[in-house]
């Protein structure tokens, strides 16, 4: 009996873990092709703070062939703020490359670009940002 109930409580507290594996970003790589950015995955770059797990959760790393893309994705909002929370503290002290945060919903997108070898996107990224969270109201 008592082995049947350590199964089930186990089998409860998995479930109630997200996979963020499972979440898609599809439809936010698919607003990236339409604002001209084609973004193919790519390993993420090891020892890269922004490659590194916020929250419990590994980012999904793409590159438009110059600049990185790291995706997070989370089963709520609450959880990107914990984990924008966690990257601020992680990195107060350290003096990082170019990069711009951009929170949607429950996604976090870090963007890292280098400024002698592509113009900064930001523009565009905001606008793809803001297409998304107006299509997940």
């Amino acid at each position: 009996m008592k082995k049947i109930a350590s199964l089930f409580l186990i089998s409860i507290i998995l479930a109630g873990c997200s996979n963020s594996s499972n979440i898609p970003i599809d439809p936010l790589l698919k607003l990236f092709e339409e604002e001209g950015i084609t973004l193919s995955k790519t390993d993420p770059i090891k020892e890269s703070i922004f490659s590194q797990s916020l929250n419990g959760v590994r980012p999904r790393a793409y590159s438009d062939g110059v600049s990185y893309y790291y995706f997070f994705a989370y089963s709520n909002e609450k959880k990107v703020s914990r984990a924008l929370k966690q990257f601020e503290k992680k990195t107060a002290s350290m003096d990082l490359i170019n990069h711009h945060k951009y929170p949607m919903n429950n996604l976090l997108l870090f963007y890292i670009y280098n400024p002698n070898e592509q113009k900064d996107l930001d523009t565009t990224i905001k606008k793809v940002q803001d297409r998304y969270i107006n299509t997940k109201k």
